[in-house]
């Protein structure tokens, strides 16, 4: 069933709502937000993994479909292709 555009009631709301409130959305906002410690630079082609206590550098493998290759992961920065 379509609402009507002219319908006020919206189907949900923005703003202070109460799920970023008290200790529950504390959490949530930290877990969402990344206010928490970060994975360092990198450079050289590999990626963070989270391991419990710290952040370790991993490569990055992909499977050819006889075997896995280690490749160097890149992005785009606008400009040229950069390791992450």
């Amino acid at each position: 069933m379509n609402r009507s555009s002219r319908d006020r009631a919206l189907p949900c709301s923005g703003g202070s709502d109460r799920w970023d409130r008290g200790p529950a959305g504390e959490i949530i906002t930290t877990e969402f937000f990344w206010l928490q410690e970060l994975p360092p630079p990198l450079g050289n082609g590999e990626f963070a993994v989270w391991m419990g206590n710290g952040w370790t550098t991993r490569p990055c493998r992909v499977w050819t479909g006889t075997s896995w290759v280690q490749k160097p992961i890149r992005f785009w920065s606008g400009a040229a292709w950069l390791l992450a």
